[in-house]
C-alpha cells in the first residue's frame, strides 16, 4: 500500500496538508513518513508529481514558526522533484514570507534551491548547474561519486563527482565540522 488508510488523497491537497501537519503533530517519524508515502505515490504514478508539489507549495504557503523544520525543509525537496514551471510564481512568493531561521538551515535557501532547480528543468537544461550552484549534497541519483580523499585535519572530504544525467564533472569539498554538512561545487 502506498498511501496510509488514514492519508487523504493527494487530490484534495488542502486535507493532505492538513493531515500531514497532524502527523507532525503526533511524531517526526510520522511526518517524515507522511512525505515518504507521497513520494512513493507519485513514483508509482498512483497520484500526480503535480499534485505532490501543489502540496508542497501550500505547506510552504500555510508554513508557521511553530511547524517543524522537517516540514519545510521536504517541502522544498519536493518542489525541488517535482515542481515545474506552473509552480514558479507561487514558489517566487512564498519564499519571501518563510521563517527566517538563525543558526540551522533556512528555510529560505531551500526554496531558493528548488526554484533554481524548476527554472532550469523548465529551460530544458539539466539541474546540476543549478544544484551545485546551492550548494546541494551528492545524494541521488543525479550524482556518482569518482573519487574522494578525506582531510581529517580540515573535517572535510575532497571528491570527484559526476552528474548521471548531462555526465558533468565537479569538484565537492564536503565540510563536516558544522550540525550538517555543506557541500562547495567547483567545475573539475
Amino acid at each position: 500500500m502506498l498511501m496510509a488508510q488514514d492519508d487523504p488523497d493527494l487530490t484534495d491537497v488542502v486535507r493532505w496538508v492538513e493531515a500531514l501537519r497532524a502527523a507532525y503533530a503526533r511524531s517526526l517519524e510520522d511526518g517524515v513518513a507522511c512525505w515518504r508515502r507521497a513520494e512513493a505515490a507519485a513514483a508509482a504514478g498512483a497520484v500526480s508529481a503535480t499534485a505532490l508539489a501543489q502540496a508542497a507549495l501550500l505547506a510552504l504557503e500555510t508554513m508557521g514558526p511553530a511547524d517543524s523544520i522537517s516540514l519545510g525543509m521536504s517541502a522544498c525537496e519536493a518542489l525541488r522533484r517535482h515542481g515545474g514551471a506552473g509552480e514558479l510564481d507561487r514558489l517566487r512568493a512564498v519564499r519571501a514570507t518563510l521563517p527566517a531561521r538563525s543558526g540551522l538551515r533556512d528555510w529560505r535557501a531551500e526554496a531558493s534551491r528548488a526554484q533554481a532547480v524548476i527554472e532550469a528543468r523548465a529551460a530544458g537544461w539539466c539541474t546540476c548547474a543549478a544544484e551545485a550552484a546551492c550548494g546541494a549534497g551528492v545524494y541521488g541519483e543525479q550524482w556518482r561519486i569518482e573519487s574522494e580523499r578525506v582531510d581529517a585535519e580540515q573535517y572535510c572530504v575532497h571528491m570527484v563527482v559526476r552528474c548521471t544525467v548531462c555526465q558533468s564533472e565537479w569538484q565537492v569539498r564536503q565540510d563536516d565540522g558544522y550540525h550538517y554538512p555543506i557541500f562547495a561545487w567547483s567545475r573539475a
